[in-house]
């Protein structure tokens, strides 16, 4: 969905109606800007101020609120999601459902406040702030990272607005810049003295901005030609059409009401100031119920106006596209024209009657005149038939003659008036049916917008509820590849371990080796020492007692030898429990 118009007329001035005193006024708290959010069953009006954001139903129900640092500078609802900036230069996303206002996203992108935030209709987001900056947000990817537009720049940017892929710009310093997001060329406008203070696109044809000096300067969309210059004493703080006037709110909370086809101003009742509060109105919030338009206007003393603006004629515009709704402006154009031409018929069908009755008296006097011609026949054959006065017969010949002559003038102006008025009946039957050609092509065209409406915000709610699901399931796989690392750290601290298990293994195996050849030495070397023995006997018993004291020598050190061979073999069993 691109745009959303109403269009119609007025049928008396904006009233209004209640004020419901909804938010407490505070000193601590400061209303400073509304958007609304369009439910199937409901609608859901959110109100930013200098601690965050509250969500309200139109009855003044809250439905949820959120704290945002900084508090919120501007906002803007892109279907069921809420887009807002702060005075700390963060840009987030809330999502608004059943249970209230859920945090989707919080990004500190811009160095200053943020001052601005509008979409392109074609699901990115803009923001600017009073470092001078515009950057660009998908509105589809949450954890994608926004484009620069812009770069900081001394000048803040004060206003912003887009349409028809052109992206306006209005600074602290006067200028307005024009941005075709096409081909990225850069236009710079002039005529204000001051700060730009708000920007609007009204009917895709004009370029309404306003400025700290209180000038509107009304502006063609296509060439930037100033088409009109509005002065107003104070300066303009909010531009809204509603229904088939542009609503201009001041600094001093007065409301000027200017058409934008004949750019004449009216003003609403007199004692409309003290009825709407003592704050100055930050926006405008449309309600549509049935033939009655209810616009909400929230103030910064935390008081909400209610205004009842009745209105009739095509009714809500859904236009998806440019062309569509170009498509449409010519359909309506058409149905006002046909519309105004059967009302300039209406006179002519009223002399057509007219015709009609003179008619009827011509034919009734042709009548008449036949009948007396043929009395006068009768007459004139009778005095012929009796012979009498000549004289008598020659005036009734001559009567006779004349009123044949004025009946075939009667004749011929009636031949005359029937073929106008068949001729007029046809255009009148024409104008008919082209009339009601439009207004069933316009019924089927709504029809159409409001079925394609109502489809698009339905996959709007699903995308929006699944972008929340995949931002679960992508919390829940950062804590899932957070354990696996874990884990893989621990692995490779096992695998170290194991492969110090196996030097040792590999050390105590060598130590095992030496130990099994040094046993074997041993026992070479005590059989030896058994056969010295056995010939130290035979050959001299004087060494007995010598060689007594050396075997016992070579026994302990056989048991020394065999005790260390135990306590390897015991190392080493105990190396292959660990290694497995």
């Amino acid at each position: 969905l691109q745009f959303l118009y109403f269009i119609g007329k007025m049928t008396r001035p904006p009233i209004i109606e209640n004020i419901h005193n909804i938010t407490k006024s505070s000193k601590s708290t400061t209303t400073r800007c509304c958007c609304e959010v369009s439910r199937p069953d409901s609608l859901i009006v959110i109100i930013g101020n200098e601690k965050g954001i509250v969500g309200r139903s139109t009855n003044g129900k809250v439905v949820g609120k959120a704290e945002i640092p900084g508090g919120t500078t501007c906002i803007l609802s892109l279907g069921t999601t809420v887009w807002l900036g702060s005075g700390e230069g963060v840009v987030g996303r809330y999502l608004v459902n059943d249970d209230g206002i859920t945090e989707v996203k919080k990004n500190k992108a811009h160095k200053g406040a943020v001052t601005c935030i509008c979409t392109d209709g074609e699901r990115s987001v803009l923001s600017s702030s009073e470092s001078g900056d515009v950057l660009e947000w998908d509105a589809d990817f949450v954890d994608k990272p926004p484009k620069e537009v812009l770069p900081p720049s001394a000048s803040p940017i004060t206003a912003l607005a887009y349409s028809l892929n052109t992206l306006l710009l209005g600074s602290h310093s006067g200028h307005l810049k024009v941005i075709d997001t096409h081909t990225s060329q850069i236009t710079t406008w002039t005529g204000h003295t001051s700060s730009v203070t708000c920007i609007s696109v009204v009917l895709l044809e004009q370029i309404w901005s306003a400025d700290n000096a209180g000038d509107v300067l009304i502006r063609c969309f296509s060439s930037g030609e100033v088409l009109k210059t509005l002065s107003l004493p104070v300066p303009v703080t909010s531009i809204t059409l509603v229904g088939d006037k542009v609503w201009l709110w001041s600094s001093d909370r007065s409301l000027t009401l200017v058409s934008p086809l004949t750019f004449a101003a009216s003003y609403p009742e007199p004692d409309f100031k003290k009825k709407s509060g003592t704050g100055i109105p930050v926006g405008v919030v449309q309600v549509a119920q049935a033939d009655v338009r209810r616009v909400w206007t929230p103030s910064t003393d935390g008081s909400i106006g209610v205004w009842d603006v009745t209105s009739f004629g095509v009714g809500d515009v859904l236009k998806r596209t440019a062309e569509d709704g170009a498509t449409f402006k010519r359909k309506a154009e058409r149905l006002l024209g046909a519309a105004e031409t059967l009302q300039e018929m209406a006179p002519l069908e009223e002399e057509l009657k007219e015709e009609r009755k003179r008619v009827a008296e011509l034919e009734d006097t042709v009548k008449g005149l036949v009948a007396h011609c043929t009395q006068l026949q009768e007459s004139v054959y009778e005095h012929e038939k009796a012979n009498s006065g000549a004289q008598n017969i020659e005036s009734l010949k001559a009567e006779l003659a004349g009123c044949y002559e004025h009946t075939a003038v009667i004749e011929t102006d009636c031949a005359h008036l029937s073929a106008e008025l068949q001729e007029s009946r046809q255009q009148v039957d024409s104008l008919r049916d082209e009339v009601a050609t439009l207004r069933s092509e316009a019924a089927g065209d709504r029809a159409k917008y409001e079925a394609e409406t109502a489809e698009f915000r339905r996959r709007l709610e699903s995308v929006s509820s699944k972008e929340v699901e995949c931002d679960r399931e992508n919390t829940t796989l950062r804590k899932r590849v957070k354990f696996l690392e874990g884990i893989e750290e621990q692995a490779i601290e096992a695998q170290e371990i194991i492969e110090d298990i196996h030097k040792s293994y590999c050390s105590v195996k060598s130590a095992s080796h030496c130990a099994t050849e040094t046993a074997h030495r041993a026992s070479i070397l005590s059989e030896e020492s058994a056969s010295r023995l056995r010939f130290v006997q035979e050959t001299s018993s004087t060494a007995t007692e010598y060689l007594q004291e050396e075997l016992r020598c070579l026994t302990l050190v056989d048991t020394t030898l065999r005790h260390r061979l135990n306590e390897t073999h015991l190392a080493l069993q105990n190396a292959n429990k660990r290694s497995g």
